[in-house]
């Protein structure tokens, strides 16, 4: 039977130009506005096997971008079609289209740029690439379908891609990104338009729901904050509604995620394709729902693969519990889906960063703690790291599914008697690590320590200090290596101090 798969890029490159949350958003809108219009062109005559393409995924008020950078059809044994030709001709159209679209964009923004040079930097930019292949499941080894076969393809001819001698005079994407919002000459059900993009101290403010306090002076202040960057737009929140910021407020999250051994288990398919696509689509519409409820903003969610803007915490919810949520709907949508008794999981990478930090640099962060940390040896984890305004950070991985990780949040959730408590406890655990190298395997040990340590009246029946000797305990029979578990504690408290609203 005759199979055919395409990829579009190159998606970092073009998402790592954004300087601001709506040109992240509208790097990410070109190519779910791409795949979005071939898949609509193409699905009356031939069957999707990834990604999942019922009339629902071209609804509108999705908000984000549900379009995988793939896609593989076939055929319908009904159809005469020449599809590959058919493709070619659709993506001739979709960039001659979209070349029409940003000129009448640009002119709106005093530049004339004519259409067919547009075009012709279009083709150049976008790496498009497709192939048409004969497939025969009789001839398919043991584990092999057409998902990883036809992915297996498409890893090639993306890494033996086109090759630009020469960068191009003007970067007209990154205009596009500039010039655009959720209002502009290209329009698409991909994607639900309405208002503004919010800014990054919009977002990480969202908890404090300033917008319904008071709207004029909410708009007043942020209006214009996006071209304004060297305003001190915390004053004129703490001024114009006489409220206590936290320091928190001025953090957002950048959060990437990935599903975790997929590979092994579209494997084990055995051409049950549709359903497994549907869950993708399904969890990508699950956690679009979660992340808008705890206020974040969706980029896109293209299956298992998602990105997004969250505050870093939310009333008495906070960016862990989040991720928890979507953690959990993962796993119920995919429970029965196994190769050889292994699961599919789903790893994050949270980078926490100062409102002013650059958000390119933050968005590589988080890629960086998802693939070269999460995703690395036991997966089914979060990579965090919290950038602070000085330059300074301190990081963590946590693994979902162990003790520690479940200990962990019980500290989130515990109240602290008297905040000094926390800034004790990191002075006196790190002036003395050298002696709980020594005794941290010892419970007996440890528990002496922190009564001779923490003494005074108020450390008396202190739930959270013996929460945090048993954190230690887990973490060390879980790490053998006492340099490891020491910045997992430390890392730990500074996080937990740091969502309780105080300075780090």
């Amino acid at each position: 039977m005759k199979y055919i798969a395409l990829t579009i890029g190159p998606i970092f490159k073009t998402l790592s130009m954004a300087r601001k949350t709506r040109e992240l958003w509208a790097g990410s809108y070109l190519f779910s506005y791409i795949m979005k219009n071939i898949i609509e062109s193409l699905k009356d005559d031939v069957e999707f096997i990834l990604p999942y393409v019922g009339s629902d995924i071209f609804t509108e008020g999705n908000e984000v971008g549900l379009f995988h950078d793939r896609f593989i059809f076939r055929e319908k044994e009904s159809c005469k079609l020449d599809s590959y030709k058919t493709l070619e001709n659709i993506l001739d159209y979709e960039l001659k289209d979209l070349a029409r679209a940003m000129s009448k964009l640009f002119k709106k923004n005093g530049e004339k740029i004519e259409e067919s040079e547009l075009e012709e930097y279009l083709k150049n930019y976008f790496q498009i690439y497709f192939l048409e292949v004969e497939l025969d499941k009789k001839n398919f080894k043991e584990g092999e379908n057409e998902i990883l076969i036809l992915n297996n393809y498409l890893d090639n001819l993306e890494l033996n891609g086109k090759l630009i001698s020469k960068e191009p005079k003007n970067n007209y994407i990154a205009k596009f990104m500039n010039y655009s919002n959720r209002k502009n000459e290209i329009k698409s059900d991909a994607f639900y338009s309405k208002g503004r993009w919010e800014s990054i101290p919009e977002i990480a403010l969202s908890e404090l729901e300033l917008i319904q306090k008071d709207r004029k002076k909410y708009n007043n202040i942020f209006q214009n904050y996006d071209s304004e960057n060297e305003r001190d737009i915390y004053q004129e929140v703490k001024n114009s509604f006489d409220i206590e910021l936290k320091s928190y407020h001025k953090y957002i999250a950048i959060v990437q995620a990935d599903g975790d051994n997929l590979g092994e288990v579209i494997s084990n398919l055995d051409g049950k394709f549709t359903d497994f696509s549907k869950k993708l689509f399904d969890f990508a519409i699950s956690s679009r729902d979660l992340i808008k409820d705890y206020k974040g903003v969706p980029i896109y969610a293209g299956g298992d693969d998602l990105l997004f803007f969250a505050p870093v915490v939310n009333g008495d919810r906070n960016i862990f519990n989040l991720l928890d949520d979507i953690s959990n709907r993962y796993s119920e949508l995919f429970k029965d889906d196994k190769s050889d008794n292994k699961k599919t999981s789903l790893s994050f990478g949270v980078s926490i960063s100062y409102y002013k930090f650059p958000l390119y640099e933050a968005l590589q962060e988080a890629i960086n703690l998802l693939f070269n940390e999460a995703k690395s040896d036991k997966k089914d984890a979060i990579a965090f790291k919290v950038l602070k305004h000085s330059g300074q950070y301190f990081d963590a991985l946590l693994h979902k599914n162990s003790s520690s990780y479940e200990k962990f949040k019980e500290l989130l959730t515990t109240s602290i008697k008297d905040t000094n408590t926390l800034n004790a406890l990191h002075y006196k655990l790190e002036s003395q690590k050298f002696l709980l190298k020594n005794i941290v395997i010892d419970e007996t040990k440890l528990e002496n320590f922190f009564v001779n340590n923490f003494n005074e009246d108020i450390h008396i029946d202190n739930r959270f200090l013996k929460q945090v000797r048993e954190y230690m305990n887990i973490i060390f029979q879980e790490h053998s290596f006492f340099e490891d578990g020491f910045k997992l504690l430390f890392s730990s408290l500074r996080v937990v101090k740091f969502l309780k609203g105080e300075e780090i």
